[in-house]
């Protein structure tokens, strides 16, 4: 399987769960050494990566700071989960972005979505 075109799938698909599943698939194919890792295709500008339409996506300085009570860490947490959720998005285009390096990088990058998609899920669940 072509790594770059699943890598592309992951990163652009706006249901979490998909992006999730793609990404353990990415991790497992990686393992198992069954990812391709030859560019077949032009690399597409992504402008932004697949995330879902809610909530909306806001400036850091628009959020309001939270403050030390039971809401304030449930509003915490909440934003520890779009960390993560970013941070798989990242890793996923570290490794569509950049098709000429070397096997170890892209490998590196999917096991770092990876262990994201694990962060977020123990988070959010």
């Amino acid at each position: 399987m072509n790594a770059f075109e699943l890598t592309h799938q992951a990163l652009m698909s706006n249901v979490i769960d998909d992006k999730i599943k793609l990404t353990q698939q990415l991790q497992s194919l990686s393992i198992d050494q069954k990812l391709n890792y030859k560019a077949t295709q032009k690399i597409q500008k992504i402008p932004n990566p697949g995330r879902p339409k809610k909530p909306e996506l806001v400036r850091f300085q628009s959020v309001p700071q939270r403050d030390k009570s039971n809401l304030g860490l449930i509003k915490t947490i909440h934003a520890i989960c779009h960390i993560e959720f970013n941070a798989i998005n990242l890793a996923l285009d570290a490794v569509y972005r950049f098709q000429d390096m070397p096997k170890q990088f892209y490998q590196n990058w999917i096991k770092v979505a990876f262990e994201e998609s694990q962060h977020f899920t123990l988070i959010s669940n």
